[in-house]
């Protein structure tokens, strides 16, 4: 229990840090400083900022308010459940991959729910779009993590090292722009956050929430952007120390990659990723059983 309750707080404060040092690799990249004014070199700046939405009055004007109040706090406890695969302890589970993708897809759902519940079309908007998004790019998150079912016939953890697998370094060339590609779409970032930045749709899905509940759709997706970040660097590098370069990479695809159109998304995953996917698949295991 002791355990869990620090890796809550721990992922908590990581947010909390990353969105501030997120703004401030934004700001520099920009000419500017970002945050420096609330604490010592603007450090306690996110707190101030939990706590200004936090004491917002929470206006709810859809027709099912329950239904969009239940969303935002399910996800924000799924974003939590879904670390425990990578906690020591929960390493011996041989199905923690299907654990990982079961309750990834959960939050493709509730995004929809979110959407739907909020009673306006730009929300209903927003959440199809955000939902047909992270589903379609699932099914290439799913194809990688086939890997290690294909050659242990097992789904554990211990076992996420794609180098592994991959007959060469040419092999290891290809797959890692597809990872990167994956992540950036199942976490909403730049340049693929079409489901949250579309001018269109008025901020998307997220468009009826504020104070406590906009709070924990936040810490929500920023804990899914650690834990894919976690994902990439085992797939990758078999080592969780290289989070850091993933997250930092992906912060500088932000400030430097405008955004595309959600149709170009679309047919970046279902045109060229998928049977891209699908060659490598058959090909590795080919190798294999020859």
């Amino acid at each position: 229990m002791i355990k869990h309750l620090v890796m809550v707080i721990g992922i908590l404060l990581s947010v909390a840090f990353l969105t501030l040092v997120e703004r401030k690799v934004l700001g520099y990249i920009h000419l500017r400083k970002g945050p420096n004014l609330v604490g010592i070199l603007g450090l306690t700046q996110p707190f101030s900022d939990g706590l200004k939405l936090v004491s917002k009055q929470i206006i709810l004007t859809s027709f099912s308010k329950m239904m969009i109040s239940s969303a935002p706090v399910i996800f924000f406890f799924i974003s939590i459940l879904v670390w425990m695969p990578l906690i020591n302890g929960a390493l011996s589970i041989s199905q923690n991959f299907l654990l990982l993708l079961f309750l990834s897809s959960l939050g493709a759902l509730l995004i929809f729910i979110a959407g739907w519940g909020g009673g306006s079309t730009f929300s209903f908007m927003g959440g199809i779009r955000a939902s047909a998004q992270m589903i379609s790019y699932e099914v290439i998150l799913s194809f990688l993590l086939m890997l290690p079912l294909l050659f242990f016939f097992q789904l554990c953890f211990q076992n996420l090292n794609l180098m592994m697998f991959l007959s060469s370094w040419t092999s290891f060339i290809i797959i890692f722009p597809m990872i990167v590609l994956v992540m950036l779409a199942e976490t909403n970032r730049a340049p693929f956050d079409l489901t949250e930045g579309e001018s269109e749709l008025v901020s998307g899905f997220n468009t009826e929430f504020s104070s406590t509940l906009f709070v924990l759709l936040f810490l929500g997706e920023y804990s899914f952007l650690i834990l894919f970040s976690f994902i990439s660097s085992l797939l990758c590098f078999n080592t969780s120390w290289y989070w850091i370069g993933f997250i930092t990479m992906f912060l500088w695809l932000r400030a430097c990659f405008p955004r595309k159109r959600y149709d170009l998304l679309m047919s970046l995953m279902w045109i060229y990723l998928f049977p891209l996917a699908c060659l490598f698949l058959m090909f590795q295991y080919t190798m294999v059983m020859m």
